[in-house]
């Protein structure tokens, strides 16, 4: 809204996008060179497809309702950036979502950064006074949380900018009885919900993405276990040879 007047060279620019993502991850070489960063990370998701789709979906059902448009979007931006960076960092209590593991901290993380998106977008283009404004954030942030922490495969990129358009332009829409009582249902329901994932998945605060352990290992070190590891770092040979059966380390029998 306010660049384009009219959503066909949005759908033109999304279709382009498309294309472009289908291309890197079909063609190595342009993955390589090109999509170098999108594609750091090795997992099962169409995450940039569907970012193009629901930025174009946004677009057309906004339009020139800026609070509508920018809201959804900026959780989208910020919100899972924020979710993903404290994740890596400092998530322990993890839970398996669909898709893949998501961890408690990264979405506290989410949160956090969407409440306060919300709230200033709603100081900035509404004159609702701070007790209403955090409502609508509340009601706002904690299923939008929800659903950033159960969708996997990139699907937030697509569901949370729809999902954040629909609850915003509902709850602007309802009375304030309705949305105090939404409000104070998802402040009891989303913890529920996460606890129950939490208990599913066996949380015990163990690190959620690997944290601390190497991602890989150098080629030729043997990775059966942390007696052979121990043995190959003593070494500091650039080949080693273990045979377990027989306790010989490079033809030569050791006793331990």
């Amino acid at each position: 809204p306010g660049l384009f007047s009219s959503a066909w060279p949005v759908i033109l620019l999304t279709a382009i996008f498309v294309v472009i993502f289908l291309g890197l991850r079909d063609y190595r070489r342009l993955r390589r060179s090109l999509g170098s960063a999108l594609y750091a990370v090795n997992r099962d998701s169409w995450g940039e497809v569907y970012f193009a789709l629901g930025v174009c979906a946004l677009f057309l059902l906004a339009r020139d309702e800026p609070l509508l448009y920018g809201m959804p979007l900026l959780v989208l931006a910020f919100g899972d950036s924020a979710a993903s960076l404290a994740g890596r960092r400092f998530g322990r209590y993890r839970f398996r979502a669909w898709g893949g593991p998501k961890s408690l901290e990264g979405s506290l993380a989410f949160l956090a950064v969407s409440f306060a998106i919300a709230d200033i977008s709603l100081r900035t283009f509404t004159s609702f006074a701070a007790f209403e404004r955090l409502l609508i954030a509340l009601a706002l942030a904690l299923p939008l949380t929800l659903m950033e922490a159960v969708a996997g495969k990139g699907l937030d990129n697509l569901f949370l900018p729809l999902a954040g358009f629909a609850l915003l332009k509902g709850l602007l829409a309802l009375g304030w009885p309705v949305v105090v009582l939404l409000s104070a249902l998802a402040l009891l329901t989303v913890p529920m919900v996460f606890g129950w994932l939490l208990w599913r998945g066996g949380a015990h605060g163990a690190p959620v993405f690997g944290a601390g352990v190497p991602a890989a290992q150098p080629s030729g070190w043997p990775s059966d276990g942390p007696r052979e590891a121990a043995l190959a770092l003593h070494s500091r040979r650039p080949s080693f040879a273990f045979r377990a059966s027989t306790g010989q380390i490079n033809g030569r029998r050791h006793l331990w």
